[in-house]
């Protein structure tokens, strides 16, 4: 394990990071199933707004900025998007 954070549990899965969010209890996937490291959100974010992917947005809960992104207390930053 590589962090055992208040709000997720981060994995080195042999090169790739794997983050699991922890939940009071489980749900129906009101939270985030899956999520992974990426060497630059912002332009992540971008490409995945021109392919016409929006980020999710959570309507003054979190505080994420123009592109849809949010920083973590811990300082992570986070883009979300909606499965289908």
């Amino acid at each position: 394990m590589l962090e055992d954070g208040p709000v997720a549990l981060v994995f080195d899965a042999n090169g790739p990071e794997v983050r699991v969010q922890k939940v009071q209890t489980v749900a129906a996937a009101p939270y985030t199933l899956l999520g992974w490291y990426v060497r630059d959100v912002d332009a992540v974010a971008r490409r995945l707004g021109e392919r016409g992917v929006a980020l999710e947005r959570y309507d003054g809960l979190l505080q994420d900025d123009e592109l849809g992104i949010w920083t973590t207390p811990d300082g992570a930053r986070v883009a979300v998007v909606q499965g289908p």
